[in-house]
């Protein structure tokens, strides 16, 4: 049988609903059958190739993508402008006293760093216009239009403030926050699935023993009429069956109400609709906690990491308040080199090379900041935030410790407790057939028979929800420690 035969008659036994992108998922089902060990691992792996979790993953790349913008904040920059100008102003060479009509175009490029200052490289070429000049003012010029080309080379460099380099520490601490903030929100969605899963499948596991219960009680009815129709019961024991009936059928509705509101959830993640045959290979098992020790084994929590990064940050902001309120040396360098003469080529031409007409010049800047009081407002907020993640750290380092210590003492209690509910489901089905005997007999009365039902059911629901708690306990302690991901994926029903 093709593969696509195999596709169309899973959709028709099952009524499934297949959209592209969920192929691959509906071959992972049909590869490998159903189990009692296997139903968990195929809803995971729906899970991992849901919607949800790539729109989840996709902050990853966004986080990286900010990370990368903020390192090239600085990148090379090209500039073009042009300039026009009618100038008749006194100069302190006669010559230029004269009205001259210029126009400018000039070109390039700079490039700024966090650590290594500010480097730039220009290029000009002026015409001037000075046919309104005196023939005498002319100088060595006997043309009414002359020609400038000049390069520039600038760099600056502060040797005091050092903000640059504050600056890209930030970038460097806020990306590992958000980072962390990513991890932290993955291993909480994963946890979010655990528990979703887990509530399922506790109401997949309590409808089949609804049915069960169900069906023991329509048997008592019909045991109790024929005794009744016998004379060897009373009417009002016939009653008391009825109503248990009753009353396990009202459970079984409420329970397929709750079970399907879960399924539902799980079914629009996986985009994979969980049929009534799968229902019979869920099963609990209890897992040995030793399989996952590793999980649960250090103190690097992701949650405290995020505050240790976030004191950093405080760190990094109060010394950049400091910083831009601290004196500046600015060192500056600049050489120029130009030509001009009455040919636009030869001016172009004799400003590259060798010759005379250049320009060094060398500055430094001492700058001293008066009135801080803007930035003495600033570093107290700072210094109150600092403080304030500092005490949030400890308290939480201490709550977590505390947590994980609870979760350790519960899931040592959970295990204890899932001996207890199994010998008392073996007991209670012992004393239950028991009764049942002892019923028939007339030993008994009916109202022992029901309560030793009632202490069967309530011990059956019991080993259930410990298994529920111990296995929840596990996902939580591996979520505390970081470890969601890494749990589930050893994980097995």
């Amino acid at each position: 049988m093709t593969s696509c035969n195999v596709l169309k008659k899973y959709k028709k036994m099952y009524k499934v609903k297949v959209k592209g992108g969920h192929l691959r998922l509906l071959f992972f089902f049909l590869l490998f059958p159903i189990n009692s060990h296997a139903l968990f691992q195929k809803i995971y792996f729906g899970y991992k190739d849901s919607d949800r979790l790539k729109a989840i993953n996709l902050d990853e790349k966004i986080i990286q993508a900010d990370f990368d913008f903020n390192l090239n904040r600085y990148d090379w920059r090209f500039e073009l402008g042009g300039n026009a100008s009618d100038s008749y102003l006194q100069s302190l060479f006669s010559f230029q006293s004269q009205q001259t009509i210029k126009n400018t175009y000039s070109l390039g490029v700079t490039k700024s760093s966090f650590k290594y200052g500010t480097f730039s490289l220009s290029h000009q070429q002026s015409r001037y216009d000075i046919s309104n000049w005196e023939a005498a003012s002319l100088s060595s010029f006997s043309d009414d239009e002359l020609y400038e080309t000049k390069n520039i080379i600038n760099y600056s460099y502060d040797f005091l403030n050092r903000s640059g380099v504050v600056d890209l520490e930030k970038i460097h601490v806020q990306n590992e926050i958000e980072n962390i903030k990513y991890s932290l929100e993955v291993q909480k969605d994963y946890l979010d699935f655990f528990h979703a899963y887990s509530d399922a499948k506790i109401r997949i596991i309590l409808e089949r023993y609804y049915n069960e219960f169900e069906r023991r009680a329509a048997k008592r009815v019909n045991l109790v009429r024929k005794r009744v129709r016998d004379g060897l019961s009373r009417s009002h024991e016939l009653s008391q069956a009825q109503i248990s009936l009753l009353s396990q059928q009202e459970t079984v509705l409420k329970n397929k109400n709750l079970l399907r509101e879960r399924l539902i959830a799980l079914e629009n993640l996986i985009r994979i609709k969980i049929e009534k045959a799968h229902y019979q290979t869920v099963d609990w098992t209890y897992k040995e906690k030793e399989r996952f020790i590793p999980l649960f084994q250090g103190d690097t929590f992701l949650e405290l990491k995020q505050l240790e990064k976030l004191n950093k940050l405080n760190d990094l902001n109060i010394t950049l308040s400091k910083t831009d309120a601290d004196h500046s040396l600015n060192l500056g360098l600049s050489y120029a080199k130009n030509s001009v003469d009455t040919n636009k080529s030869e001016a172009f031409n004799n400003s590259f090379g060798s010759g005379v007409n250049d320009e060094a010049t060398v500055a430094l800047t001492y700058s001293i900041p008066i009135g801080n009081l803007k930035t003495d407002t600033l570093k107290k907020k700072l210094l109150a935030q600092r403080n304030k993640t500092k005490l949030s750290q400890m308290n939480l380092k201490a709550d977590l410790l505390v947590k994980i210590k609870v979760l350790n003492e519960n899931i040592e209690r959970y295990k204890t407790g899932i001996q207890l509910a199994k010998k008392r489901v073996q007991l209670s089905t012992a004393s239950i057939d028991q009764h049942q005997k002892l019923y028939v007999r007339g030993q008994v009365s009916f109202e022992e028979v029901l309560r030793s039902e009632e202490a069967f059911i309530s011990a059956k629901i019991s080993l259930v929800n410990m298994f529920s708690l111990y296995d929840l306990s596990l996902a939580q302690l591996a979520f505390l420690h970081g470890n969601t991901v890494a749990f589930l994926n050893k994980y097995t029903d």
